[in-house]
């Protein structure tokens, strides 16, 4: 403590005494003021930083980060390839941009195995536990930063009890952070980035020298000489260490500005200050800010490979008609651009990319009208609900028979997800939708923006602050299991050990429970769980290995719909109140509403999937209907009002495929009920019998009161007595 308080009045001129070092040291743990400086202190920091750890940590997050980075690396080499092709057959470029660039790719492809070696590299240099800084792209974490041995001897003979107790949780939390396995995910983050930096740097090399080779011969085609090639790269590539023998980019604009795009760590230049800013304020919510920014980068990366869209961009607009008196001027430097060379990568990048971009709108319009892309859904967040209830799945394209994941191709995923939610949405039909179709717009930009990976940091604080039911619930949830290290990884373990949907409450008990399976096991009363209308059968629980594919790695595989559930969707027939409330049976038992009871819902969807009539579940008879000639010609009526313009017909009293699904499901719907009930009268279901009785008081009740409500008025004195 002795020498921590020399080296303290040493360095500042602020402290003069003992209370002054004791209130600059509660700021240091405890955060608060200062000689007129607010701080955060490192109980907050800590706490931060094991947040962060806590999300990350997860079987998902690093083979994300890892497939991603190298997707959008080597993908937008093969774009600038693409990109430099058309621009030389159309006479725009000359044909060194297009040997250079494809000698880069090839360069790129050829170092896999070395690439793997400098992984492996990292990985060992990264999990070092004498590393003192672990910087990453979520968060940047150092054990330099605080004397903690200072900050120990003070609080144990100056401190408080409320100090001493501030630095137990702030130690506690230092020591969560530096412990390698729970820190582990920004460390393997960290090792990827270096390694891609390492792999653009070769590319890059390979890129100049093949400019350098050309540039000493005559013809437009030459043969290259390998060796003088591979001797000319080395060298370049050499003079990207410094002194220590540490790869430096900083000095190449253009290689940096590249790295920066696919590893997702652009500045977000003013944006980015203000928000610091802000989460500076409000401590509590940083590591939000940093999944947020990485989620801006990421949503970046969507627009620049879609076309049209991408000149929304300022970049992409000046890198479009970008000339070399740009160039001169320093107009393009702020995008890593300072030679002509340069722009004319930059152009074939972006050439290359909206070549490609348009193909696979194509594509996405074609999988789409074929049932094989789905989006995030309808608007409306019951009739979503109601889809997922009967096995539909967001975010997903079908590929060889398998609804695929769409996270897994991250340049395009915002696309195809709005190809599907335009496709959902603009064929949602009724007089609530005439009026709501700018919002059902607003929401299908909205929600694609923010349902990338990376920006769930956003739409949890969006949530806070929204009027949707239960979603301040779910985000409050979501920070209190986040604050125990492992949150991502435990709930990934517990949809293996314990798989299948819940059907659980808006309460922060039953959010936090359904994030942690693995402990259902330990209580007699497990949360419920979630049924499929059609059949009966549980919610994703699917085989063994496929759950295991799914829940612990990134390439995620579901079923694809069969006829009955496309026939579902595609008709706008409302499901929203088949399993939150209950048909009436008749006097004695009315309908009730089962939306704040879980295990009622639960119960309810399985006695209607279980339901058998003739045999047949309610998925065989519409996969039956989906075959019928005239509800096909139905169909195709309302395919054909919906292209005139005729929204405000109401879907449920226009036509006849509505009309016989509606059929169905109040056959299924009673007939589970009634099943529902024998089994209450056998002694199960004691809240039904109890919302039932208090249904029926309620309308005793009711009626009386009408009762009362038409009998002569009694007379009203007009003095009364005093």
């Amino acid at each position: 403590l002795a020498h921590g308080v020399l080296e303290v009045f040493s360095s500042s001129n602020k402290i003069q005494n003992q209370l002054d070092f004791d209130k600059w040291m509660r700021q240091k743990i405890s955060g608060g003021e200062f000689n007129g400086k607010v701080r955060t202190g490192v109980l907050v920091k800590e706490l931060q930083q094991v947040m962060t750890n806590s999300m990350l940590l997860g079987p998902k997050t690093p083979q994300r980060a890892i497939f991603g980075t190298g997707f959008n690396t080597y993908l937008d080499q093969f774009n600038t390839v693409l990109g430099s092709a058309i621009r030389f057959g159309l006479g725009k470029t000359d044909n060194v941009t297009l040997q250079a660039n494809t000698a880069a790719l090839s360069g790129m492809l050829e170092i896999i195995p070395d690439a793997l070696k400098v992984f492996r590299q990292r990985l060992d240099a990264n999990f070092d536990k004498n590393l003192a800084t672990v910087k990453s792209r979520f968060s940047h974490y150092s054990t330099k930063e605080h004397n903690w041995e200072m900050y120990r001897a003070w609080t144990e003979q100056h401190g408080t009890l409320g100090d001493k107790a501030a630095f137990f949780i702030a130690d506690v939390g230092h020591k969560l952070n530096i412990n390698r396995f729970l820190s582990g995910v920004p460390r393997v983050l960290r090792a990827n980035d270096e390694t891609f930096e390492w792999i653009a740097t070769k590319g890059r090399t390979k890129e100049l020298a093949m400019r350098q080779v050309l540039s000493e011969e005559p013809s437009s085609f030459p043969v290259i000489n390998e060796r003088t090639l591979s001797k000319v790269q080395d060298n370049l590539f050499n003079q990207y260490f410094d002194a220590d023998g540490n790869l430096d980019i900083s000095k190449d604009l253009f290689l940096k500005q590249r790295a920066a795009e696919t590893t997702l760590q652009e500045s977000m230049g003013n944006l980015g200050e203000t928000l610091n800013r802000v989460f500076e304020t409000l401590p509590q919510l940083k590591p939000f800010f940093f999944f947020m920014r990485t989620g801006v980068n990421s949503l970046k990366v969507n627009v620049r490979n879609q076309p049209l869209l991408a000149a929304m961009l300022k970049q992409q607009r000046q890198i479009a008609f970008g000339t070399a008196e740009d160039v001169k001027s320093g107009a393009l430097q702020r995008w890593g651009i300072t030679t002509v060379d340069e722009l004319e990568n930059a152009k074939a990048l972006l050439w290359g990319r909206q070549a490609l971009g348009i193909g696979l709108v194509s594509l996405g319009v074609m999988k789409y009208l074929h049932n094989g892309l789905n989006g995030n859904g309808p608007q409306n967040r019951a009739m979503r609900k109601m889809w997922e209830d009967t096995g539909w799945e967001r975010g997903r394209i079908e590929i060889a028979g398998k609804m695929v994941d769409l996270n897994l191709f991250e340049p395009w995923s915002i696309m195809f997800k709005a190809i599907a939610d335009v496709g959902d949405n603009q064929g949602l039909m009724g007089d609530e939708w005439v009026e709501d179709r700018l919002s059902a717009l607003a929401w299908i930009i909205a929600g694609n923006a923010t349902s990338t990976t990376f920006l769930q940091g956003a739409n949890q604080l969006i949530d806070i602050f929204s009027a949707q039911p239960g979603s301040r619930t779910r985000t409050i949830s979501n920070i209190f299991n986040n604050q125990v290290p492992g949150a991502n990884l435990r709930n990934a373990i517990g949809k293996v050990l314990n798989p299948g949907l819940r059907e659980f409450d808006s309460n922060i008990l039953d959010q936090i429970r359904s994030r942690n399976l693995a402990s259902e096991f330990l209580t007699n009363k497990p949360l419920a769980f979630k049924y499929s209308i059609l059949d009966g059968e549980k919610l994703k629980d699917y085989h063994p290995l496929n759950r295991f594919l799914n829940d612990t790695t990134i390439f995620n595989f579901t079923p694809k719909n069969d006829a009955g559930e496309q026939l579902l969707h595609d008709s706008n027939y409302d499901m929203r109140l088949s399993v939150t409330s209950t048909p009436s049976l008749g006097s004695q038992v009315p309908s009730i509403s089962l939306i704040d009871s879980a295990e009622l819902r639960s119960a309810f969807g399985r006695y209607i999937g279980q339901t058998r009539i003739n045999g047949l579940s309610l998925r065989d008879r519409l996969n039956l209907l989906a075959k019928d000639k005239k509800i096909i010609a139905s169909l195709k009526a309302m395919r054909e009002d919906q292209r005139n313009g005729n929204y405000g017909y109401d879907p449920m009293k226009t036509y006849y495929h509505n009309d016989k699904i509606d059929i169905l499901f109040d056959q299924y719907r009673k007939k589970g009920y009634a099943t529902m009930i024998q089994q209450m009268r056998l002694g199960k279901h004691p809240e039904l019998e109890n919302l039932l009785n208090e249904n029926l008081e309620l309308t005793k009740q009711m009626r009386r009161r009408r009762y009362e409500t038409q009998q002569e008025p009694t007379p009203i004195p007009l003095h009364p007595a005093r």
